[in-house]
């Protein structure tokens, strides 16, 4: 009974609905359409405002058509100035119909690619295209342009792919391609590329340059190779001669670091010979080639380092006073002589009283000196 009811209540409800709707006028516009089909035309418009995603694009593109070329540079830097990517790529295609080459960065077209989500492949049809359209002398010059550009964000894959097209375009990598590959593949730990170029660059013939013997140089530092690192120091040392540099391009820490490393290795005297042509030493490095001195038990090293510091007018302190009596304890007569030396600096006041090197004297006493060498 009672599913009855509900079936005859449900059957009464649509009846009513249907005869109120048919009651009801559909509300129209001040136009006189329909206000669903308006609502609707919206819709319908808003799908087809969809298809032209971006009408800017279409506005630009014919604006460019009037401009010169001049006019175009400067809607390319204004566009890639202001990330403004789709821009920058439409100004170069507007550019490329001139038949100057284009007066902007062939990087930035890259870049502006690259955040346009374009392939790799796609790149570099562009690029050979660029390239075999405007060839001339100025081309290898906007490789390495480019190649530094995609180094800082350390592309090297990109890189890669630039340099092996050269071949196809009559180029080849000169010194500055090389010093580029090399810096970035060095600060990315690629040392086995690192030689790999290196092997390269030699049967290319072409030389390195400074800053690549420096790179060169760190690279055998990081993988401990004293004799590498020998050999790229000597080009380094020559380079400072032969042109005037200065010695801004061999940091003193990485002198320091070669020290460090001919110590380890327990060749001292390699290094010591090297240290010619106005390579400007410190008292640290002085005080670890004594150190390393004192280990060795050898009088005559150390006499080489003490007569290196005062060639290269390095100031002794106490503690490098300290160490040298460490290393001349062997002979009295040295030994003497720097005390007095030191004693004479102390009462002319131009160094303080040595603490370590009173202990020091203290202990070399104990090996029998005379006790007249004892400082009063």
């Amino acid at each position: 009974m009672g599913v009855r009811a509900e079936l005859c209540i449900f059957a009464v409800a649509c009846v009513l609905y249907r005869f109120l709707s048919q009651g009801i006028p559909s509300p129209k516009l001040a136009s006189g359409k329909l206000l669903g089909k308006a609502i609707g035309g919206g819709a319908a418009d808003k799908v087809r405002g969809k298809g032209r995603m971006q009408p800017v694009k279409s506005d630009l593109d014919s604006s460019l058509d009037s401009m010169e070329c001049g006019q175009i540079e400067s809607a390319f830097q204004s566009a890639f100035q202001q990330d403004d990517h789709r821009a920058v790529l439409q100004c170069w295609n507007a550019m490329k119909k001139f038949e100057a080459v284009p007066p902007v960065a062939i990087a930035n077209v890259v870049q502006s690619m690259q955040r346009f989500k374009k392939d790799t492949p796609e790149i570099l049809r562009e690029l050979k295209g660029f390239f075999q359209k405007y060839s001339g002398e100025g081309s290898v010059c906007a490789v390495n342009d480019l190649l530094a550009s995609l180094g800082k964000r350390l592309d090297l894959e990109l890189m890669k792919a630039v340099v092996d097209m050269l071949p196809t375009l009559g180029m080849a990598a000169d010194q500055q391609t090389f010093e580029i590959l090399l810096t970035t593949n060095f600060t990315m730990r690629n040392f086995s590329e690192v030689r790999a170029l290196l092997a390269e660059m030699k049967r290319a013939g072409v030389p390195c340059t400074v800053r690549t013997n420096l790179v060169l140089l760190k690279t055998a530092l990081k993988t401990n190779n004293l004799d590498e690192a020998l050999t790229f120091f000597r080009e380094l040392r020559s380079s400072w001669q032969d042109a005037d540099l200065s010695q801004s391009e061999a940091p003193r820490h990485i002198i320091a670091q070669l020290a460090e490393l001919a110590c380890r290795e327990h060749r001292l005297e390699d290094f010591l010979s090297e240290l010619v042509g106005g390579v400007q030493i410190t008292e640290e490095m002085v005080q670890t080639l004594l150190a390393e001195c004192v280990r060795q038990k050898d009088t005559a090293l150390a006499q080489r380092v003490e007569r290196l510091a005062r060639e290269h007018g390095v100031a002794l302190s106490d503690q490098t006073y300290a160490m040298l009596v460490k290393s001349f304890c062997r002979d009295a007569t040295l030994v003497s002589k720097l005390l007095n030396e030191a004693l004479a600096q102390c009462v002319e006041g131009t160094m303080t009283c040595p603490e370590p090197l009173s202990k020091t004297t203290e202990n070399s006493w104990d090996t029998g000196y005379p006790t007249e060498m004892v400082p009063k």
